[in-house]
Formats: structure tokens, sequence, C-alpha cells
């Protein structure tokens, strides 16, 4: 849980629980008790973000799922565009990328870590 005062406020990737060799995590991402009509965007830091990932009116919670991929900074960016904004995120899963020689779109595999 961070507060998002008008602004940025960052959120460490690694020392989490997520593994090195994660390529994206899943967040369900809440926007709580908003002073003014906004929206957040969850990037890499060291981006810049390319989605609002959550909309929300003034004094309205709002949530979504979102997916980011690996910061190579190992830090994730969340971007609140107007006034005041608490953020709770929670890892709910993680993607890993499974290379083998002569395959090079293998799909991605889902472990889910809440519950464990």
């Amino acid at each position: 849980h961070r507060s998002c005062r008008g602004g940025v406020c960052t959120m460490p990737w690694t020392g989490v629980g997520v593994p090195p060799t994660v390529t994206a995590v899943a967040l369900p991402v809440t926007a709580v008790c908003p002073t003014a009509a906004t929206f957040c965007a969850v990037y890499p830091t060291g981006t810049d973000p390319t989605v609002s990932n959550v909309n929300v009116r003034t004094g309205a919670t709002a949530a979504n799922a979102v997916v980011v991929k690996r910061p190579p900074s190992g830090q994730l960016t969340f971007r609140n565009n107007a006034g005041d904004v608490d953020l709770v995120a929670d890892l709910a899963g993680q993607t890993l990328r499974q290379a083998r020689v002569g395959q090079v779109d293998k799909p991605d595999i889902w472990h889910q870590t809440q519950g464990r």
C-alpha cells in the first residue's frame, strides 16, 4: 500500500519474492479515496507509461488487473495523474519464458503466487 501524492511512487521488484527469471508480473491495482478524478499508470521505472491502468472518480474506489514487464531498473513506477490517491497492489502471478532450441514463440507459463 502506497500513497501517491500528486505524482509518482515506486515499488521494488527485487527482494519481494520474484525470481530473477520472471519476465512479467500480474498485479491487482486498486485506487482508493482519490481527492480528484484521476488515472493511474503502472510501468517499469525508467520507461514511459503507454496506457492508463486504473481510472477513478473523486472519492471512489476502482481496481484493475495489470501486467507489467520486468523492469531493468528493478523498480515499478506508479503514476497518479491528479490529486492524491492511495494505491494498493499485490503480486498475483508471474510469467516465465521457457526457451528451447528451435522454438522461438513458446507461450508464457503463469504461476499463481497467492495462497501458497
